[in-house]
């Protein structure tokens, strides 16, 4: 490994070890001028290196791999059903089943291609209210206890990347002194991030256990942000209070004929509801 890389490593691990920076904080490649890391930067070995990329490799420590590696075996087995030629090991979250060496590509490639199956199987398993679940045809509906996630969307979510945040400055939002109000706000990634440019934020969820973990992280990031618990669909603020108001990953869930008039309510004269989604492109990734 070069000598410029390894600096590089030791000093993003300093400050997310010892400094107190969280993984939003350095993915962001403003980051490299805040710490002063403009210079090595620029004389890195491999210069098609991106920082968010460098970030992911210095940062993937083995506790997140242990973490992930978990659930990927705990998933694979539920979709299965079966152990097969699998064998179970114990691990501090329970019991669950990993093949052996010479299957460890097989089942990287299984994961893919039955990824989206899964991935519904994780939104019936793991995030819905059971006895307050009903069918419908083949879909299910219910509650969406989202508490659950909490602690895990703090360590492991690291929200829309940089370029996102471009593109609605581009389109005048997310500007300094700008008062925004971010809706489904969950722990808070776009209400910071917006705090750190310098504008006016507030942020609401429904859920008091994710406005907790949202102020303790702006906290930590010393942001002065209005964290308050509210469904989107009954806000707390008065009318004509704000110049943005945005709603990321969230909007499906609201009622629409509830929230309409209510945002038209909240928004000064000329202002703009944001509502964005991301998802994973396998083959740009």
């Amino acid at each position: 490994m070069g000598e410029i890389k390894q600096l590089l490593i030791k000093k993003i691990l300093e400050y997310y070890e010892n400094q107190n920076y969280s993984f939003n904080d350095i993915y962001s490649p403003e980051f490299i001028v805040e710490a002063n890391l403009k210079d090595l930067w620029n004389r890195r070995e491999n210069k098609n290196d991106k920082w968010t990329s460098f970030v992911k490799f210095v940062l993937f420590d083995q506790k997140e791999k242990k973490y992930i590696s978990e659930q990927i075996m705990r998933l694979l087995y539920e979709s299965y059903g079966t152990l097969g030629k699998h064998f179970v090991i114990s691990t501090d979250t329970g019991k669950f089943t990993l093949p052996d060496r010479l299957s460890e590509f097989l089942r990287f490639r299984a994961l893919c291609l039955d990824f989206f199956e899964i991935y519904r199987k994780i939104m019936s398993r793991i995030n819905f209210d059971y006895p307050q679940r009903e069918f419908s045809g083949k879909y299910i509906r219910g509650k969406i206890d989202w508490s659950k996630t909490s602690d895990d969307y703090a360590k492991y979510r690291p929200g829309p990347p940089e370029s996102f945040y471009k593109k609605l400055r581009a389109l005048d939002v997310g500007l300094k002194d700008q008062k925004m109000l971010d809706l489904g706000t969950g722990t808070g990634v776009l209400a910071r991030t917006f705090a750190k440019n310098g504008a006016a934020v507030s942020g609401t969820d429904i859920l008091p256990e994710q406005i907790k973990v949202a102020k303790e992280l702006a906290h930590k990031q010393q942001l002065k942000i209005d964290f308050q618990v509210a469904p989107a669909e009954d806000q707390p603020y008065e009318d004509n209070q704000f110049d943005v108001i945005t709603a990321n990953q969230c909007w499906l869930y609201f009622d629409k004929e509830r929230i309409i008039p209510e945002i038209k309510r909240l928004l000064k004269p000329k202002g703009v509801l944001v509502t964005s989604h991301f998802s994973w492109l396998p083959r740009e990734d």
